[in-house]
């Protein structure tokens, strides 16, 4: 992200202003990494199910604001990667004025972090961004330009954001989930998302492929394709056993009188008709598709 024509300059420090302590907003705030991984495990589904269950985008929007709400996020951005792009719509928390700026500011063409976030899906923090412009030995416009919108973003409250891109799951282009807490301490802000990435993580997949499952000509500025999901009835029984019963491969398989071999390929056939990278991923797609219906489960 260095212009070949770069000018040498001398380098600049971002200044990260203190501000008012991160509070908590969840009525029962987890006290451990632990207790958050057992809240997104697969046993209860509760967020999956609670945003699956919306109708409307209007709806999806404030589903996923009490989810993130819950865990301590007052504020996030989830919009298609390049920022801006004027052919598709965003759901977001914080002043559509932001959004105005950005656009009006003419800053995607320059914006590092949308470079970021449409080439890779490594989560990144923005004043990490900001830091690697303004330390750079390198003059560039989308180095200035970067820290001219980081200056914008503190104007208004925001001193820090928690990036997530995700590859599209319908078309081709990247979906980045954002969350920030305004007024927050940066470093405590930093120190809040480490002891719930696991938890961000998750649910920015959740909501990627949510979002574009049941809204993509909302998100995405065109007809949804069909989604044709290429699944065995054994595939799909293995995943309804793990999804209801919440056991291993193992127990699964000996459910189903099958080897552990058995299983383990069918898994891998249904990860990758699913495009997920993980057994629970792989179930929660099934899930999110309709080939699951977890309303009679019992939890």
């Amino acid at each position: 992200m260095i212009d070949d024509n770069a000018e040498a300059k001398p380098a600049k420090s971002v200044n990260h202003r203190a501000k008012p302590k991160l509070v908590r907003v969840d009525s029962e705030p987890a006290d451990s990494v632990r207790a958050l991984k057992r809240e997104a495990s697969l046993e209860g589904f509760s967020y999956y199910s609670y945003l699956a269950a919306s109708e409307t985008v209007k709806m999806y929007r404030k589903r996923i604001s009490d989810v993130l709400m819950e865990i301590g996020f007052k504020d996030f951005e989830y919009v298609l990667a390049p920022v801006g792009c004027t052919e598709t719509n965003h759901i977001m928390t914080t002043p559509t004025e932001t959004l105005e700026n950005y656009v009006r500011g003419g800053y995607a063409e320059h914006d590092l972090l949308a470079k970021h976030a449409t080439a890779k899906t490594s989560p990144i923090f923005l004043s990490d961004v900001a830091d690697y412009a303004a330390n750079s030995p390198f003059y560039s416009e989308s180095n200035e330009r970067t820290l001219d919108l980081f200056e914008m973003l503190k104007k208004h409250g925001y001193n820090d954001y928690y990036n997530l891109p995700f590859r599209s799951c319908v078309g081709t282009q990247n979906v980045m989930l954002s969350v920030t807490v305004r007024d927050a301490d940066c470093e405590e802000f930093r120190a809040w998302v480490d002891e719930r990435q696991d938890m961000l993580t998750l649910l920015a997949d959740i909501v990627t492929y949510l979002g574009l499952s049941k809204f993509p000509t909302y998100f995405l500025g065109r007809a949804a394709l069909a989604n044709q999901v290429p699944l065995t009835q054994k595939q799909l029984q293995l995943l309804e056993k793990l999804a209801k019963s919440n056991v291993t491969l193992q127990g699964a398989a000996d459910a189903m009188c099958i080897s552990l071999d058995t299983a383990n390929k069918h898994i891998a056939a249904a990860k990758t008709a699913l495009g997920a990278k993980t057994q629970a991923t792989a179930v929660y797609r099934a899930v999110a598709s309709g080939l699951i219906d977890i309303s009679s489960f019992e939890w």
